[in-house]
């Protein structure tokens, strides 16, 4: 809790003295503290550290941030050496940031368990496949500006992860291996195989340029961004599917079992 701690009266100090979010705080409720810290640790650097456990936090709890901002400090949060902001929600997706979701211990947990099995997938000799693009595009989902770009890159998403050898029927064909992947957790096969088949449909209308109004985007993209967010943690908790989504052997035979039972 960030309440009453140095960092919140240093951040406050900042909002004051050099007017960072014009001059008015926000009312942060979490944050991360990261020790010894590099610089290539540090966005803007692609991918960066801190860019990847703020996406498992997102992962983990469904709900992504509307702000986040970051301060360097070289002395204990005496003073910063370098402040920005990493993210900030656009209007057109706010409807996504619509609860607060406190980070429990099952959360943390969670977060943990799957930071140390993508470090262990990072190590030599084990393979990542396509996991680490997967990841990436989900990020590019929850971080879009509008709701387009989200509903492209949470396609994509599903895609890179469920996509068969051939490509006709794909649409089809992935929304039923991501209906089965989820189907322990989730055992709504037909309900979970729409939520992914209208996500498709809304993406093939923005790519050819048809005009979708924000309601219907809106009803399509939240249970498609819940339901992503579900698989993503599924797959990230277990080593198993980390080495079986790694491998593209494995991957596709398990693609094929969801068609033919095997």
């Amino acid at each position: 809790n960030i309440s009453g701690s140095k960092i919140e009266n240093l951040y406050q100090r900042l909002c004051e003295n050099y007017l960072i979010d014009d001059g008015e705080p926000f009312i942060f409720r979490t944050y991360l503290l990261f020790k010894s810290i590099k610089y290539t640790d540090m966005p803007p650097i692609p991918h960066s550290l801190i860019d990847r456990i703020i996406n498992l936090f997102v992962i983990a709890t469904r709900d992504p941030y509307n702000y986040c901002r970051m301060i360097w400090s070289n002395d204990d949060f005496e003073s910063h050496f370098y402040t920005s902001d990493l993210h900030q929600q656009s209007e057109d997706i706010d409807f996504l940031d619509h609860k607060f979701v406190p980070l429990n211990k099952d959360i943390i947990r969670d977060i943990s368990k799957m930071a140390n099995n993508l470090g262990i997938s990072d190590s030599p000799g084990r393979e990542l496949g396509r996991i680490p693009t997967v990841l990436n595009y989900y990020y590019y989902a929850w971080g879009s500006q509008y709701l387009d770009q989200m509903a492209i890159n949470l396609a994509i998403t599903l895609e890179y992860l469920f996509a068969p050898e051939g490509r006709t029927e794909l649409a089809h064909q992935i929304s039923v291996n991501s209906s089965r992947f989820i189907q322990y957790l989730d055992p709504d096969l037909e309900k979970n195989y729409r939520i992914v088949k209208k996500l498709y449909s809304l993406r093939s209308s923005l790519i050819h340029g048809s005009d979708v109004s924000h309601e219907k985007k809106v009803d399509i993209i939240q249970p498609a961004y819940l339901l992503v967010s579900k698989i993503l943690k599924e797959l990230l908790i277990s080593k198993s599917l980390i080495d079986t989504f790694g491998n593209e052997n494995k991957r596709r035979t398990l693609i094929k079992s969801y068609v033919f039972g095997k």
